[in-house]
């Protein structure tokens, strides 16, 4: 056999194994845990506290909240990062409902909320459902916190609807850098993330520390629906080495001077510091504090301190 017909079988093979693979990851699987299972999970997280479920109906399907604290302060509406969940942020959320309401946000994808329908970027989609639940509690104008992927939501939500927002800050944010991390391309490969979702850890899909996957609750209520939660927007976010425009927030965020704080660990592997950097030269107005020796998941690793560094902010005149 030539050398042309051996790469050419080979690669045949290799097609077919990959086909054969996808098709195994995409399976019909047993029914996952129930959704009083998944809050019970969820209200063990917050140790001391008394969180308070609540479901929000809009045209893109039901979301999921975590409502807890309160007080006269502004409400703070929190976004979490891609993968994640609200509940898996629970420190930082009790941190933070110490002297106000925090109302934190299952997006589209995550958590107990409805999964994401239909094609196209998911921008619209998320920002309609948290003017959904803003409108629906009678929370405006809010505080907006998000990380990663959720910093790019509460930066989209903050630039088309101003009104509703008082003071935003973005941790770690998409859609600062325009580049993508490499490690990423591999989700355009049509079927990758089917594969992703059955060989992902619980600790890659919601940043949990200890104790096994399946006891996490954001792992549980990514069990529910036999997904990889939100996992499957990364397709829609990005394009050959760079995030597709709708991803973007510049220089939208820089007409929101004096409203807007961007957080970011100075050891962040996932979303480089220095390209943020290099980017917000053009926005002096955009005030960024950078966190030494945190990285991409300092809410969960340092929690006190983004939470000290998203009051200073918000409590700021």
């Amino acid at each position: 056999m030539s050398r042309g017909l051996r790469a050419g079988a080979g690669a045949g093979l290799l097609a077919l194994a990959y086909a054969g693979t996808v098709a195994w990851a995409r399976r019909p699987r047993r029914p996952g845990p129930s959704e009083a299972e998944v809050e019970a999970a969820m209200d063990r997280q917050f140790q001391g506290a008394a969180p308070r479920h609540r479901y929000v109906a809009s045209a893109g399907g039901r979301t999921h909240l975590i409502d807890i604290g309160g007080g006269a302060q502004t409400a703070l509406v929190f976004l979490s990062g891609m993968g994640g969940c609200a509940a898996g942020y629970h420190a930082l959320l009790q941190e933070l409902a110490g002297d106000r309401r925090v109302v934190a946000v299952d997006r589209f994808g995550t958590g107990l909320s409805t999964g994401l329908r239909g094609p196209g970027h998911p921008r619209k989609s998320w920002v309609a459902q948290i003017e959904a639940v803003v409108a629906s509690l009678g929370l405006a104008p809010v505080d907006l916190v998000g990380h990663s992927l959720g910093g790019m939501v509460a930066g989209a939500l903050a630039v088309e609807r101003p009104e509703l927002i008082r003071k935003v800050v973005l941790v770690s944010p998409l859609g600062v850098a325009c580049e993508h991390p490499w490690t990423w391309s591999p989700a355009l490969l049509p079927g990758a993330l089917d594969i992703a979702a059955v060989f992902a850890s619980g600790r890659f899909l919601t940043g949990a520390r200890g104790g096994r996957a399946g006891q996490d609750p954001c792992q549980l209520a990514a069990d529910r629906w036999w997904s990889a939660s939100d996992l499957d927007s990364v397709a829609k976010l990005i394009r050959p080495r760079r995030f597709r425009a709708e991803t973007l927030l510049l220089p939208e965020l820089g007409l929101l001077q004096g409203r807007v704080l961007l957080i970011w660990g100075d050891q962040d592997q996932q979303l480089s510091l220095e390209a943020a950097q290099r980017e917000l030269l053009s926005y002096p107005a955009l005030p960024l504090e950078v966190l030494p020796g945190a990285g991409h998941l300092a809410p969960f690793d340092h929690p006190t301190e983004v939470a000290q560094a998203i009051r200073r902010w918000l409590d700021a005149a």
